[in-house]
């Protein structure tokens, strides 16, 4: 006898449960129950059977087997079925689950991504990994690979850098970035390879000046007047101020526009001492010369009046120099080099013939004529060329005379 079973109800063949006056359930069907509980807590009574698709709110329906289908599958859209193979899903509230173009494959490569953003407060938006070496795009949505950084920082530290001299200064040239330099700094401190030097300023205290530099000529300012310069490395560099034993020989000019006091001035080549004065004749450096009231000419007259002196291309020390083609440099004392008419013995004095050639004082001007000595003889000078390597002049035959 076939039996049916509903919790604790078992029902033959012959039996049935009828509800409200009608059969609702018996051996082959379920009929019409107002509504159906299970004996459990909490108590859940279901009402209907339910075949909307949208799936409603009520606690008291069940949904078909088809009304479940399809709404699940309306929320995971259509979309994501024809989506690439190991597509990422994604949730939007209208359309539910859907497919994207962004998949991961088996060995968790990411492909399809057009832009990627981090939770952050401030966060840019990246849409390319870019290969660029220039890093032209200067854009917050580009990264930057890494061979395309290591391009662009090489290109910005020059590789001149990396050939220089060990302990070689860095310095930074516009769009050439940085490069190396032929001035090095060893363990303790020693610069070298400085070609020149800027003076640098300090307190009289040693600190540094504090001021501002402004202005085309470098005029400093500050709460406090600089009372000393320095100056860093021993290697001879013209027009510059070095603390080597290498004589200067150079011909750029350092003026300072006030008075200059110092302990000891040592000149390093040229001997004499020289005072400008202002010439209406030819300058011809070794010639005599006599004084006028227009100005200084070639003496025309032996042992002549108003003897001034020697045209000078050998001073060491200059006075009243004006800068002009007016005036020219005349030995007053030390050695120089001067015409002379012969070979004398070293002490013999000097005067003048009529071409401003030095000659032997005779003994009458000696005793007449004392103030129109000129010089006292020392010797020839046997090279043609005479001087430091970069300033050498013309000897052309001449003698070494003291001043007198």
């Amino acid at each position: 006898m076939a039996k049916f079973r509903q919790g604790n109800l078992i029902l033959t063949a012959t039996e049935k449960i009828i509800q409200g006056g009608i059969v609702v359930l018996d051996e082959s069907r379920a009929g019409d129950f107002a509504s159906l509980s299970l004996d459990a807590s909490p108590t859940v009574q279901i009402t209907s059977f339910d075949t909307n698709i949208n799936l409603g709110l009520s606690d008291t329906t069940l949904p078909t087997q088809k009304a479940v289908k399809d709404y699940v599958d309306s929320k995971i859209s259509g979309s994501i079925q024809p989506a690439d193979e190991y597509a990422l899903a994604r949730y939007d509230d209208s359309n539910g689950i859907q497919g994207s173009d962004i998949s991961i494959d088996d060995l968790n490569n990411i492909t399809g991504v057009l832009s990627l953003k981090f939770s952050s407060l401030i966060s840019a938006t990246v849409n390319e990994f870019s290969t660029d070496e220039t890093l032209a795009g200067d854009s917050d949505e580009a990264v930057p690979t890494e061979k395309a950084v290591k391009a662009y920082v090489d290109s910005k530290i020059s590789g001149s850098i990396a050939d220089s001299t060990n302990w070689a200064l860095a310095r930074y040239i516009g769009e050439d970035g940085i490069q190396g330099s032929g001035i090095t700094v060893d363990d303790d401190d020693n610069i070298t390879g400085v070609e020149s030097i800027t003076a640098i300023l300090f307190y009289g205290d040693g600190s540094n000046l504090t001021g501002t530099v402004s202005g085309d000529r470098g005029v400093i300012s500050g709460s406090s007047t600089p009372s000393f310069l320095k100056y860093t490395g021993i290697i001879k560099t013209e027009g510059a101020l070095y603390g080597g034993v290498d004589a200067p020989d150079g011909t750029t000019r350092l003026n300072f526009d006030g008075e200059f006091y110092a302990a000891k001035i040592h000149n390093a080549v040229w001997n004499d001492v020289a005072d400008f004065q202002k010439i209406i004749d030819k300058a011809i450096p070794g010639k005599c010369y006599y004084d006028t009231l227009e100005g200084a000419k070639i003496c025309n007259e032996r042992c002549q009046k108003s003897v001034i002196g020697i045209l000078s291309d050998t001073y060491g020390i200059a006075v009243g120099n004006r800068g002009d083609n007016d005036h020219a440099p005349f030995a007053i004392a030390g050695w120089t080099l001067a015409y002379v008419d012969d070979v004398c013995e070293p002490g013999d004095p000097l005067t003048h013939d009529e071409t401003g050639v030095l000659v032997k004082m005779t003994e009458v001007e000696k005793t007449l004529y004392p103030e129109r000595m000129v010089a006292i003889y020392k010797k020839p000078e046997p090279s043609d060329y005479w001087g430091p390597n970069q300033n050498k002049i013309f000897v052309n035959g001449r003698h070494w005379v003291k001043v007198k």
